[in-house]
């Protein structure tokens, strides 16, 4: 688990990202975050969902309190959120789907930072 740090590159742009997955059990420790998402290239006909969850323990996690609109082309967008109180771990997930026709193999070069407030919770 990391360990109180104010900001954190959860997916790096440099290579193609092309399975769903998750970012490590983040250490809570300022009252207010923004994540961004920064789409460098996408495939037609796919959607990425970006979803953050909270935890009191690290290892059990409920469904998701935040959440960014589905996006579908290449961007920055950016959601600005309040962990409840009793979260002392946050992590994000991330879910490529595709649909239509030729290869169904989703793929997509994105970036996720999360950034926390310098007041201390």
């Amino acid at each position: 688990m990391t360990e109180n740090p104010t900001a954190w590159e959860l997916v790096s742009d440099v290579a193609a990202t092309t399975a769903s997955g998750h970012s490590e059990p983040l250490a809570i420790a300022a009252p207010e975050y923004l994540l961004t998402l920064s789409v460098r290239e996408a495939v037609e006909q796919q959607a990425l969902e970006v979803t953050v969850q909270g935890s009191v323990d690290g290892a059990t996690w409920g469904k998701p309190f935040a959440a960014l609109p589905q996006v579908f082309y290449s961007g920055e967008w950016s959601l600005r959120f309040r962990p409840a109180p009793e979260h002392r771990y946050a992590r994000v997930q991330w879910r490529l789907q595709r649909w239509g026709r030729g290869t169904l193999d989703a793929w997509c070069r994105f970036r996720l930072e999360l950034r926390g407030s310098s007041d201390e919770r």
